[in-house]
């Protein structure tokens, strides 16, 4: 699976998925506003060479003002509270595009749907039940490998021991296909 962001899976550039991740997050900071209070925490308007405070202003009559100590500490403070979100955006992308990922490949989404089957149901049996139910209908050997693996789990906690085997028994001799 590859992660890289910049990389494609022949390890060239892949330029227009790297763009479009970083248009992605660009997009998702807009909408969250963080460029608005971040990066341009107040508006300036310039006339006849003058900056002139246009509206938003918190430093009204200090320009001569030196800052102090703590004045930096309150700058740094609001700016690692900035650094903080932005890595919670990126992480919140990474999410989307992990998601989006899983989804694209149906392998993989019917492992994870396999995965998600316990989350979902209040006894061991009627997970046994689901994935006994649609396992003869399983077409991709990666799903029916996974189910077979949360069967030997699922039998294990119905205390069933023999079933458990019966299932490592069927990954190990098709463990070739």
């Amino acid at each position: 699976m590859n992660t890289h962001p910049m990389k494609s899976s022949d390890s060239k550039p892949a330029p227009l998925t790297w763009l479009s991740r970083w248009a992605a997050l660009l997009a998702l900071l807009i909408a969250c506003g963080v460029f608005t209070t971040a990066v341009a925490p107040t508006a300036w308007a310039a006339e006849d060479d003058d900056l002139e405070e246009v509206e938003g202003d918190d430093m009204e009559g200090d320009e001569d003002e030196e800052w102090g100590e703590e004045d930096w500490e309150e700058e740094i403070e609001e700016f690692e509270w900035y650094v903080v979100e932005l890595e919670m955006y990126g992480q919140l992308l990474q999410l989307v595009l992990t998601y989006d990922e899983i989804a694209s490949d149906p392998g993989t989404a019917g492992v994870a749907a396999v995965m998600a089957v316990e989350e979902h149901v209040e006894e061991a049996s009627e997970a046994a039940a689901l994935f006994e139910e649609v396992l003869p209908q399983v077409t991709n050997p990666r799903v029916e490998r996974a189910i077979r693996l949360k069967l030997v789990d699922v039998y294990g906690d119905m205390d069933q021991p023999e079933k458990s085997l019966e299932q490592l028994k069927l990954l190990i001799t098709n463990s070739g296909e």
